[in-house]
């Protein structure tokens, strides 16, 4: 399997930006959260972000040292436009169906 590059992800409507990284699934089945606060993950064994496909991202509100690539989620909602820059030099755009926040130990692995 090729290896999937990091992909640049944009909310403009709320100034949501993150690199996406692949992570995979830990042997509970649990998505780890990014290795740093200015990323989100995706389940890299999944369809990429901007391939047709279900792609779930996770990411940090914040951190010890301060706010994270997602601490300007709160105001996303559902219709907003979504961006991701693609390895091939195009720009995959979606519609935000749905939001949802969780306690890191509350995530719901088998919903998702």
């Amino acid at each position: 399997m090729p290896e999937r590059p990091e992909c640049p992800l944009r909310i403009p409507a709320v100034g949501l930006k993150a690199v996406l990284v692949p992570e995979e699934l830990d042997r509970d089945g649990q998505l780890p959260l990014p290795r740093g606060k200015d990323r989100a993950s995706w389940v890299g064994s999944s369809a990429t972000p901007g391939e047709r496909g279900t792609a779930v991202l996770a990411g940090h509100v914040d951190t010890t040292s301060g706010p994270a690539a997602f601490s300007n989620r709160g105001p996303a909602k559902p219709g907003m436009a979504v961006s991701v820059a693609r390895r091939d030099g195009t720009t995959a755009h979606f519609t935000i169906d749905e939001v949802a926040v969780y306690p890191k130990d509350e995530f719901p692995d088998s919903a998702v």
